[in-house]
């Protein structure tokens, strides 16, 4: 009869240990994101930072600034001494390229 009170207690350890797991899953991170969700955001971010690695040198540096450090095009005219209409054309091909390698990578 003593197995079987051991077995109950150890269900019932197992049941209480997965319970505070799906319990610290479920807490949400400083910035209100779900653990899950911000683990799934840092690896979206890493993809796309190491994506820009690979692109040329000039559209690195304008995907970089637009894409990471949140620059507006006038500010990454300013910073690249660019005009502002290159800016733009740049961001939207590196758009372009970096799209197409997210599809590329989850196929």
């Amino acid at each position: 009869m003593s197995y079987l009170v051991i077995i109950v207690r150890g269900i019932a350890l197992n049941m209480v240990s997965k319970s505070n797991m799906q319990a610290e899953l479920d807490e949400e991170t400083p910035d209100g994101l779900s653990v899950e969700d911000s683990v799934l955001s840092e690896l979206a971010y890493e993809e796309i930072v190491e994506n820009i690695k690979a692109l040329s040198p000039a559209l690195r540096d304008i995907a970089y600034l637009s894409f990471v450090e949140n620059c507006s095009a006038g500010e990454i005219s300013e910073l690249l001494d660019m005009k502002i209409n290159t800016v733009h054309s740049s961001i939207s091909r590196a758009r372009k390229i970096l799209s197409r390698k997210h599809t590329e990578n989850n196929q």
